[in-house]
């Protein structure tokens, strides 16, 4: 079984817990015997707090998308937790992004 949590924004350490608790009820209510029950985190970006708080569920995955030209796209698990290149592909769109590799080192992390 498979818990998704959409997020228009960014996600953060606390989705990770709603995550969670709703795994918890699916394992009370729904799940059959010794069933797996994983979690899936969408967002258009993550935070500090989710980035370091996901070692500590290793059965919830977290994806990243971004829209370009009216498409939804996703990126790749590494990319989506690295929050300069999230900015700049928002900006650019990711061909754009990837040709403005001097703007990435104007970026932190303390900016998201």
């Amino acid at each position: 079984m498979l818990i998704i949590e959409l997020k228009k924004g960014l996600a953060d350490d606390k989705t990770v817990g709603q995550v969670l608790r709703y795994i918890g009820a699916a394992k009370t209510d729904i799940a059959k015997d010794h069933e797996d029950i994983e979690g899936l985190i969408i967002a258009a970006g993550a935070s500090k707090g989710l980035k370091e708080s996901m070692p500590t569920a290793p059965k919830i995955n977290f994806m990243a998308y971004y829209m370009e030209k009216g498409v939804l796209e996703f990126l790749p698990t590494p990319l989506a937790f690295v929050s300069p290149v999230l900015r700049l592909i928002r900006v650019y769109g990711l061909d754009g992004a990837k040709e403005q590799p001097d703007k990435m080192d104007e970026q932190t992390d303390s900016e998201v």
